[in-house]
């Protein structure tokens, strides 16, 4: 009985060990989940500059094209978070995981104006050729976070303030939008810059240093693993480039929109901590 009773307080001993909860000073916190990524965008209407020359004549130095806008498509993708409690409240974290990948969607009928658009333009909003375009983003954030509560607290939340650098990659048009560029902006442009032939069409899209603010909660669920609920908001601006070429590289004309990408960010972590 004597043994029953002593190994029964070890193990009452042990599983208060191993379940009571803690984020103290020194823990290394790594966590994994998926986050949901909305964009809530505005763009500037598409401006065309277009290089000097015979073309010119006909379409101006520079137009805009009212009516037309970008817009991006929400995407989800599977989140990590290393996180390094400083002091018992104080928490650095970097924020990564998979590069989200984004659907690009026009409107409008980018075009000169007066008659020569009827010669030169190109129907953003086609519906047999939306999405217009794709791009993955990368946005690594660093971030310094708060945490309220003790240290053995069950319940957590915190809030965040940091930076991130957002840049994107695989860029790309769809075949449409493309081939509608090169027949209705390249080959006219290029015939008046007495370039004939081929024309090519590349997209690009600038990167970006901007703010992050972040809102969120952590459970433990014992002394070791631990669940995490965020919003976080990324004031992302980005320019969306397409550039027309000649066949000798020659730059024909190019197309700019300014987006304003106040990205929200839900992110639902499981958490392992390192003690």
């Amino acid at each position: 009985m004597k043994s029953c009773l002593t190994g029964l307080v070890c193990l009452i001993l042990l599983l208060h060990a191993e379940t009571a909860p803690a984020q103290k000073q020194g823990d290394i916190v790594v966590l994994t989940g998926l986050a949901h990524i909305r964009p809530d965008e505005s763009s500037s209407t598409v401006r065309t500059r277009v290089r000097p020359g015979l073309a010119t004549l006909l379409t101006g130095d520079s137009f805009n094209s009212p009516g037309t806008s970008l817009s991006v498509s929400n995407s989800s993708t599977l989140a990590m978070v290393v996180k390094l409690f400083l002091t018992d409240h104080l928490a650095m974290a970097l924020d990564g995981g998979i590069p989200v990948k984004f659907d690009i969607s026009g409107q409008g009928m980018v075009a000169p104006p007066g008659l020569t658009g009827e010669l030169l333009s190109v129907n953003l909003g086609d519906p047999d050729s939306n999405p217009i375009g794709e791009a993955r983003q990368w946005s690594p954030v660093f971030m310094l976070q708060y945490n309220f509560g003790q240290p053995d607290a069950t319940f957590r939340p915190y809030i965040g303030l940091g930076a991130t650098y957002t840049f994107f990659t695989d860029v790309g048009l769809s075949d449409g939008v493309r081939a509608d560029i090169r027949d209705n902006f390249g080959t006219p442009l290029a015939l008046a810059a007495g370039k004939p032939g081929p024309t090519s069409v590349s997209p690009d899209a600038s990167s970006d240093f901007a703010p992050v603010y972040s809102l969120g909660m952590s459970y433990q669920l014992d002394g070791r693993w631990s669940l995490s609920m965020a919003a976080t908001h990324l004031g992302l601006e980005s320019d969306s480039t397409i550039r027309v070429k000649a066949n000798d590289g020659t730059e024909l004309a190019e197309s700019r929109s300014s987006l304003d990408l106040g990205t929200f960010v839900f992110s639902l972590l499981i958490g392992y901590n390192f003690q």
